[in-house]
């Protein structure tokens, strides 16, 4: 059995779209493989619908950085890895670092110029920052193991395994519309006014119903969206991230900006209209499902409302 650690603690999209990809294609190499991921808690909670069994998952915590890769490193060198492997980070000397110290036999990362980068990695990946944000994050992944792969292929596309998903019990009858009203990225969030006029204007091509998830902060923004709708619609405020996933999985069609939610409903295999504000699709469209990605430059509220409804309406 290989014994492999791997190294991602950033956000849902960078574990979905960056290191399921990767753990994919080990397991279809290697065959037999035992995981061990160190992440954020947050991205811990979602391994068990995409990988069940071999898995053994540690949590990076806030707080110093550096001090958490030296400890963590040194308490689990037990392990005893075959192969560390860290998906694109964005900080190649700390993850490098880390997988010198947890003592992985061969150690894949990407490396830059810096000693600091270079000098614990024996399977370096020489990319400037440039080159590695050309390709979409989960190539440029799996060209950390193997700078020869070009694309990804349809087997290691990041598939949730549905029968791990209880069913979410609505009293609305769809088809289902999901919209979200909070999202980090400013610039990839649509307005209330403007999902509203949306939406209100495609009741008219079909009848469906919509789903309005948001994070507590937001709750009253929801709320005042679902005040706006001519149609029925309910609202999910998403603190349990298990509960979310089931929420999504309800869905019909999705309507996401940027974020976690777009690369969610991928891997649910959803149909999904996805606007991006500044964002680069190229490097981080959503894997998977059926997606019409469109895009804005500055503002995804600067898309006219006609290209949104017509996208929404090719899934209806």
């Amino acid at each position: 059995m290989k014994k492999i650690v791997m190294v991602r603690r950033t956000g849902l999209g960078d574990f979905i779209a960056g290191m399921v990809p990767v753990c994919n294609l080990l397991k279809k190499k290697y065959g037999n493989v035992e995981f061990h991921l160190f992440m954020s808690k947050r991205n811990a909670e979602l391994v068990k619908y995409f990988f069940p069994e071999d898995v053994y998952i540690y949590i990076w915590t806030s707080g110093n950085k550096y001090i958490q890769a030296i400890n963590l490193g040194l308490k689990y060198r037990k392990i005893n890895p075959d192969i560390g492997l860290s998906p694109i980070p964005d900080w190649p000397k700390l993850s490098n670092l880390f997988l010198f110290l947890i003592g992985a036999k061969e150690r894949y990362a990407r490396v830059n110029q810096k000693l600091l980068s270079r000098i614990f990695i024996n399977h370096p990946l020489k990319m400037d920052d440039d080159m590695i944000h050309s390709y979409h994050v989960g190539l440029g992944s799996l060209k950390v193991y193997d700078s020869s792969i070009n694309n990804i292929e349809q087997e290691l596309l990041p598939r949730f395994n549905k029968s791990l998903i209880p069913d979410f019990n609505t009293e609305l009858t769809g088809p289902f519309i999901m919209v979200e009203v909070s999202n980090n990225r400013i610039t990839s969030q649509l307005s209330n006014e403007k999902m509203a006029r949306i939406l209100n204007d495609l009741i008219n091509i079909k009848k469906f119903a919509v789903f309005i998830t948001a994070k507590t902060e937001d709750k009253k923004k929801a709320e005042n969206l679902k005040s706006m709708l001519n149609m029925e619609s309910e609202i999910y405020i998403n603190p349990d991230i298990h509960k979310f996933i089931s929420f999504v999985n309800k869905a019909d069609i999705v309507l996401a900006g940027d974020g976690g939610l777009g690369h969610i409903a991928g891997a649910l295999n959803k149909k999904i209209v996805a606007v991006y504000g500044q964002t680069s699709i190229e490097r981080w469209g959503i894997l998977g499902g059926k997606v019409e990605h469109l895009y804005d430059p500055v503002d995804v509220n600067n898309i006219d409302d006609i290209i949104i409804k017509k996208a929404l309406a090719g899934f209806l």
